[in-house]
C-alpha cells in the first residue's frame, strides 16, 4: 500500500513538473508571437561590464568597446508578402565568365529576418550601426543592407539604451544592398571606425555584431576566407564581397565585420544556404562612400 502511495505521489510530482514545464515554454513562445524582446538597457547590461583581461586579441574587448555603436533596424512592411529570402541572384545561365560559380548562386541568401513567417507582427528586423552624424550630431546616421528597409511603410532604429526613433532613409543603392538612414537624437551615439578591407588578409580574425534571430547584441567570429567577385544582380556585373568563415544568422543583415583592432571591413549581407559558416560581406568602403556624400548632400546618393 505505501509502495502504492509512493508511486501515486511520484506520478503526480511528475504531471505538476511537466505542467510547470509546458507554462513555461506558452509563456516564452507568447512574448516571442507577440514580439515582445529583451530591454537592452537592463538585459544587456553585462555588456558593459569590462572583461578580466582587455588584450589586443581578445572578442571580448572588442564586444565591450563597440557594442553600443550597433542598432536593431525594424521595418514596418507592406501587406504584399516578400519573395523569397533569395540575392535576387541571376539563377539562369552559365556566368562564370561573369565571376560567379554558378553552382553557389541559387543557395546565396540574404539574412533580413520577415517575422510574419512566424505569425508575428507586420515587420522584418535586422541590424545596423552608427557611422556618422550632421554638422550639429542631431541627425545621426545608420549604415545597413538596403534589403532590410525595402517594401517599407515605416522603419525603426532600437538603439543600446533601448530607445527607439522613426528612421528616414537618406540613401538606398539596391544594386549594391547599402542604404543609409538618418534618425534625430541627442543620445551619446558613436560612430565606428572604418578599416580598409583592400588590407584585410586572409585568414585575418574578424568579429560580426548583430541581432540574429532577434537577439541582439549577439557576437560570432571567424575569418576572412577570400575575396570574390559576386554577380548578384541580372544582367549587371559582379560587385566585390569578402567571403567569411563565421556564424550570420536571418536578422545579421547589416552586422558591422570588425577587425581585431575595432575596424569595419565589411557588413554582413549574404550566406549560402546549405552549408556551415559561409558568409558574405560588402566591402565597408562602399558604405563609407555612401556616408561621406549624405554628409555633403543630405539628398538621397549612390556611391
Amino acid at each position: 500500500m505505501i509502495g502504492c502511495e509512493h508511486a501515486l505521489l511520484k506520478h503526480s510530482t511528475e504531471l505538476e513538473m511537466k505542467k510547470s514545464r509546458y507554462f513555461v515554454v506558452v509563456l516564452a513562445l507568447s512574448f516571442w508571437r507577440a514580439g515582445i524582446g529583451f530591454n537592452a538597457g537592463t538585459a544587456y547590461a553585462s555588456h558593459d561590464k569590462p572583461p578580466i583581461a582587455l588584450d589586443n586579441l581578445s572578442y571580448a574587448r572588442l564586444v565591450f568597446e563597440h557594442w553600443r555603436e550597433v542598432v536593431v533596424v525594424e521595418t514596418i512592411l507592406k501587406d504584399e508578402p516578400k519573395k523569397d529570402n533569395d540575392s535576387s541572384a541571376d539563377h539562369s545561365g552559365n556566368t562564370d565568365k561573369n565571376g560567379t560559380d554558378e553552382l553557389i548562386k541559387p543557395y546565396l541568401r540574404k539574412l533580413w529576418l520577415d517575422k510574419r513567417v512566424m505569425g508575428m507582427r507586420q515587420l522584418a528586423s535586422g541590424t545596423g550601426f552608427v557611422c556618422g552624424s550632421d554638422s550639429d550630431g542631431k541627425k545621426v546616421f545608420i549604415c545597413t543592407n538596403a534589403h532590410v528597409v525595402e517594401d517599407r511603410i515605416e522603419v525603426t532604429v532600437r538603439t543600446a539604451s533601448a530607445k527607439e526613433y522613426r528612421a528616414t532613409v537618406l540613401a538606398e543603392d539596391k544594386e549594391r544592398d547599402a542604404a543609409v538612414l538618418a534618425i534625430e537624437s541627442e543620445e551619446n551615439l558613436s560612430p565606428v571606425a572604418w578599416g580598409d578591407p583592400d588590407n584585410a588578409a586572409i585568414g585575418e580574425a574578424v568579429m560580426a555584431l548583430g541581432n540574429p534571430q532577434d537577439l541582439p547584441y549577439s557576437p560570432s567570429h571567424g575569418i576572412v576566407s577570400g575575396k570574390r567577385p559576386l554577380n548578384i544582380v541580372k544582367d549587371k556585373p559582379p560587385l566585390p564581397f569578402l567571403q567569411l568563415d563565421i556564424a550570420l544568422n536571418f536578422g545579421s543583415s547589416g552586422s558591422p565585420i570588425f577587425n581585431m583592432k575595432g575596424e569595419v571591413v565589411g557588413v554582413g549581407a549574404l550566406i549560402l544556404a546549405r552549408s556551415q559558416g559561409i558568409a558574405f560581406a560588402i566591402p565597408s568602403t562602399d558604405f563609407q562612400k555612401m556616408v561621406e556624400h549624405v554628409k555633403k548632400q543630405q539628398t538621397p546618393a549612390t556611391p
